[in-house]
Order: C-alpha cells, then sequence, then structure tokens
C-alpha cells in the first residue's frame, strides 16, 4: 500500500527527479499516516478517542501560546520586562510553563469560554510577566480579530500539574523548590 502511494506521489510530481521531497520524506510521511490512522482505530475501539482529542487540544493551545508570548517576548524592550532577562524567560516559555485551560459550555452544551487554572508553583512575579505579555499582544491585534478571540475566566481550582524537571528559580516559588 505505501509503495503504490510513494509511486503516486513521484509521478505526481513528474518524476523522482522533479519531486520536492526526498524519497525517504515519502516514505516517511506514508509511514506517520498510517500509525496515526491505525492509532486513531484503536482509540475509537477502546473508547479513548474523545478523551485524546481532549488532550490533543489542551498541548495544542499551550504550545500556542506559548509561541505566542516568545514572539510578543522578542518585540518588546528590555523595559517591559521588570527584573526578567529576556534570554532566560525565552528558554523557558514552552508549554510546561503556560497554565492549564479547560472549554466549559453553556446549558445548551455550546461552547461558553475556557476555564484557566494556574500553576501554583509559579512565581506571581512571572505570572505576572507572561499576563503583561498577554496583554502586549493583543493590544497589537486588529479590531476583528480581537472580537474573535474566545473568553478565558480565571478559574479558583488551580491546575494539578507539578513543575517540569530543572525548572529555574527565577519561574518557580521558593516553597516548591527543590
Amino acid at each position: 500500500m505505501t509503495d503504490r502511494l510513494v509511486n503516486a506521489v513521484i509521478a505526481s510530481e513528474g518524476g523522482m527527479e522533479k519531486s520536492s521531497w526526498p524519497l525517504r520524506e515519502i516514505e516517511g510521511a506514508c509511514k506517520t499516516y498510517y500509525i496515526s490512522l491505525r492509532d486513531t482505530e484503536r482509540r475509537k475501539l477502546s473508547g479513548k478517542e474523545k478523551e485524546h482529542t481532549q488532550r490533543s487540544r489542551r498541548q495544542s493551545r499551550r504550545r500556542e501560546r506559548a509561541a505566542r508570548l516568545k514572539k510578543t517576548l522578542k518585540s518588546v524592550g528590555e523595559d517591559k520586562l521588570g527584573e526578567f532577562d529576556k534570554e532566560r524567560v525565552i528558554k523557558v516559555l514552552t508549554g510546561d510553563y503556560m497554565s492549564s485551560e479547560e472549554s466549559e459550555e453553556d446549558e445548551a452544551g455550546e461552547f461558553s469560554h475556557f476555564s484557566v487554572r494556574r500553576l501554583p508553583w509559579q512565581k506571581e512575579a512571572f505570572q505576572t510577566l507572561k499576563d503583561r505579555l498577554e496583554e502586549i499582544h493583543k493590544e497589537s491585534l486588529t479590531p476583528q480579530h480581537k472580537r474573535q478571540l474566545k473568553k478565558r475566566k480565571l478559574s479558583t481550582t488551580s491546575s494539578r500539574r507539578k513543575a517540569p524537571e530543572g525548572c529555574p528559580k527565577f519561574v518557580r516559588r521558593d516553597e516548591d523548590a527543590e
């Protein structure tokens, strides 16, 4: 099956010499695709498809927020960072350091807002910096884009996620230090 697909891709490109992709890349993409089909089918059979979808969406939102904050951080001056060093902050702006979010629904089962659960092990100053970067990003958006943003409400419940391995002291609360 993979061979037929690889050959079809090569033929559609006008032959291997004209192909935009090396043979290994085409074969790797096919393998990944078929593995993903198999895994999806297994999750459906075991009843874990919905759980997987929710987990994937949460991780994706954290990665997107981290990328957005990194981009904003690179564009701001040192005066906006307070006590923080830009290079050190860039290194920790990953999904592991972003708050947890759950989508909430109204009575009709429609999306209502994201409930944001803060990370209890993060220092308040670092959380404030992330909030400030988020505000700077929002200020740069067009009015139409601002209207399309999903609502987020701060939850009274903290996230259960633990601090990542090797979490720097400038991010982590002292009482949580190892």
